[in-house]
């Protein structure tokens, strides 16, 4: 008996190992949602502001394990960069549809919020940066678009979509400080830092959920 559950569970090792592999090389596998999404309308958003956070939960695997991970309902995040004429959003990403794939990207806030992209959305005006910072933000971070998206933990080199983040704010405030998380799962062993992250962070005001 005993012998027959070290099978199961190194079974489910082995699963579970080949899942997160998906996500690592960028597999997407959309699974189906019972929950009904409509686009969004993003002329009924509040009045929006360069530097404003968006959030998102994606329709992917990767997406669900991380929402796991954090016991989150927000698996991404981007920043908006420009807001007339339309809103813009950079981040990045492993792919969004595009032929560009695991990358820095630019994409329209609509398309950011997409059915085929998002179930969950949010966003969150942080109280980390002033006025003027956050515009420099956006320009620096116009300066790395097309860079490689690298999900390795905090000691090695990295670049995901929060890593994006983190690393610009520190330019223009070095002492901002995030809790990372520690994961031992598989290829994931090290502190990450997930979405949730920087969504919970003290002062930040939600200016939009598209649900609560």
């Amino acid at each position: 008996m005993k012998n027959q559950f070290s099978k199961r569970k190194s079974l489910g090792l082995i699963i579970l190992s080949f899942l997160i592999f998906l996500t690592v090389i960028g597999s997407y596998i959309v699974l189906p949602t019972s929950k009904k999404i409509q686009p969004i309308d993003i002329s009924n958003l509040p009045e929006l502001q360069v530097g404003d956070w968006v959030f998102r939960m994606g329709t992917s695997l990767d997406s669900r394990l991380i929402r796991q991970f954090g016991k989150s309902k927000y698996s991404h995040i981007g920043v908006i960069v420009e807001t007339a004429p339309k809103p813009l959003v950079i981040h990045a990403t492993t792919d969004d549809g595009y032929k560009e794939k695991n990358q820095v990207l630019l994409t329209p806030l609509n398309e950011f919020f997409s059915p085929s992209l998002a179930t969950d959305y949010a966003i969150v005006r942080p109280n980390i940066l002033n006025k003027e910072q956050n515009t420099q933000m956006a320009k620096d971070l116009r300066k790395r678009l097309g860079e490689k998206f690298v999900l390795t933990n905090k000691n090695e080199p990295n670049l995901y979509c929060t890593t994006l983040i983190y690393q610009e704010i520190i330019k223009q405030k070095p002492d901002f400080s995030v809790k990372w998380s520690e994961l031992d799962v598989s290829f994931f062993e090290g502190e990450y830092l997930l979405p949730i992250s920087l969504f919970n962070l003290p002062n930040n005001k939600i200016i939009y959920q598209s649900s609560p």
